[in-house]
């Protein structure tokens, strides 16, 4: 006998499934934002894994999946769309949601990888399997995977018997590997250098294996607008670019910017005029770049390494030499987070003083590995560091022509009549003096043609001037007139 219809009124009514969704998401999932405004989830039982919110929603299918089990049903598309509108409008949270790895107060945590979110802890106290929910939620890439586990000690001799590193760039490769899981940290660009059959390119791939392993084949070209840059950033801890050409300066400035720090904005979508912002300190390594289109500013920023030739002894198929590095990979990590562990320990006692290089949590890791393994890498550093300045102060004309002035016997580089460059002098009159100086072929149209031009110009090659000439210039005022000193030490 079917109910009375006073007995259908009586029923108590079921909620409707956008009332049973968020119910689901409130009960099983936490939300915020990252940074850089996008938001995430969490499913209370894998608090390691960060749910990404977009188009698709990863956060809203695993909600509609706890829902299946929970009501045995799908929900439909209306109840997802109120959950997917409920979530944002009540997500206020900020928290960072890193790729790969974490860096706080002297304790890296590292996402293994694998289907459960293991994470490592890396500390003082060496390296462990952390115990208990994950501080923080971790995001991946394109199928970022370590597919390997990690034996219970290293050793860092494998490394250098599958790479063409030179036995002197070998400790600053190692501080660039340990700087690269340093999030919040300023980061080195790495310029691989070296003849054509050095091998830059399976280096480079093998190395940051090491570091940010992804299942997709890593390189590609220079991403040349801030949108393309964060879709790179999304996709890999660190970026690497090979066979990158010509540098234009605004890709330049891009480079600098992700590299120390700098907001990249894009709009959230092509349809709106919201924003996202993000302040980008991630890895770059290059290779095949000629050093002689490098501006000042991003020649500063570079950490180069040289590669050898490889030997009739030392080459080997592909297949060959991928077999190898897949077998050794698992002891090298090992060896580096063993090494990583010993870095950390001896960073609140290691002298911090007179840093030579402009990246300086890297000096700083690199004076640790030296201390550590007894070797010199800070002086390989200082040297190609001082290489690689002149290379860009010989294509510079402004560079030249400022050289060919300081050597003039008439004193603007001494202490003649008129204002001496150590003096100081209006920019007007040291672009007058250096037009006087500079070839015709200098006068192109890269050539100043304004005090501010050539008072931006000198700015940029300022730190290579310092580095590779030992020429300071400086920026004073006297009387109220914008001074700009010559100095040589």
């Amino acid at each position: 006998m079917s109910d009375s219809p006073d007995e259908e009124r009586s029923k108590p009514k079921e909620p409707p499934q956008g009332a049973k969704l968020r119910g689901i998401a409130d009960l099983y999932f936490e939300t915020f934002r990252a940074p850089d405004g996008r938001m995430y989830g969490i499913s209370r039982d894998m608090p390691g894994r960060a749910l990404r919110h977009g188009k698709p929603s990863e956060l809203v299918q695993d909600i509609c999946r706890t829902y299946l089990d929970v009501h045995g049903g799908w929900p439909n598309s209306s109840a997802q769309a109120e959950v997917s509108s409920y979530l944002e409008a009540v997500t206020r949270e900020v928290r960072p949601v890193p790729v790969r790895c974490h860096w706080k107060d002297g304790r890296l945590l590292l996402d293994v990888g694998d289907a459960n979110w293991t994470v490592l802890v890396v500390d003082g106290d060496g390296v462990r399997e952390l115990v208990g929910p994950a501080p923080l939620a971790f995001r991946r890439g394109s199928g970022a995977a370590m597919p390997w586990p990690l034996p219970s000690s290293g050793d860092l001799a494998l490394l250098w018997k599958l790479v063409p590193v030179t036995e002197a760039d070998r400790p600053v490769v190692l501080a660039l590997l340990i700087v690269a899981w340093m999030t919040g940290v300023p980061q080195p660009i790495v310029l691989l250098t070296g003849p054509q059959d050095s091998g830059k390119t399976t280096t480079a791939q093998f190395l940051l294996s090491l570091v940010d392993p992804v299942a997709h084949q890593r390189g590609g070209s220079l991403p040349e607008r801030e949108d393309e840059w964060k879709t790179r950033v999304a996709q890999a801890r660190v970026v690497f670019v090979d066979n990158s050409g010509h540098i234009t300066p605004k890709v330049s400035d891009l480079l600098c910017r992700v590299a120390t720090g700098g907001e990249l904005t894009t709009r959230e979508l092509y349809t709106n005029d919201g924003a996202h912002v993000s302040d980008l300190l991630v890895p770059v390594w290059l290779t095949s770049i000629d050093s002689g289109v490098l501006r000042g500013d991003l020649q500063s920023r570079i950490v180069p390494v040289e590669l050898e030739s490889l030997t009739v002894e030392q080459r080997r198929t592909m297949s060959k030499l991928s077999r190898e590095q897949n077998e050794a990979r698992p002891t090298i990590v090992r060896a580096l987070l063993e090494l990583t562990a010993g870095v950390i320990r001896l960073l609140p006692t290691v002298d911090d003083s007179r840093l030579v290089h402009r990246m300086t949590d890297f000096n700083l890791v690199l004076r640790c590995v030296d201390q550590i393994l007894n070797t010199q890498g800070e002086a390989r550093l200082i040297e190609q560091s001082q290489d690689l300045a002149g290379d860009v102060l010989d294509a510079d004309h402004v560079a030249l022509a400022l050289m060919k002035l300081l050597g003039r016997p008439d004193g603007y580089g001494s202490q003649v009549a008129g204002p001496s460059l150590a003096q100081g002098m209006p920019a007007e009159e040291l672009l007058r003096l250096l037009n006087q100086v500079a070839s015709f072929d200098g006068k192109g149209d890269g050539w100043p043609r304004t005090p501010k031009v050539l008072s931006g110009r000198l700015r940029a090659i300022a730190p290579a001037l310092e580095q590779a000439r030992g020429v300071r210039v400086e920026f004073t005022k006297s009387n109220g007139r914008k001074l700009v000193r010559v100095v040589q030490s």
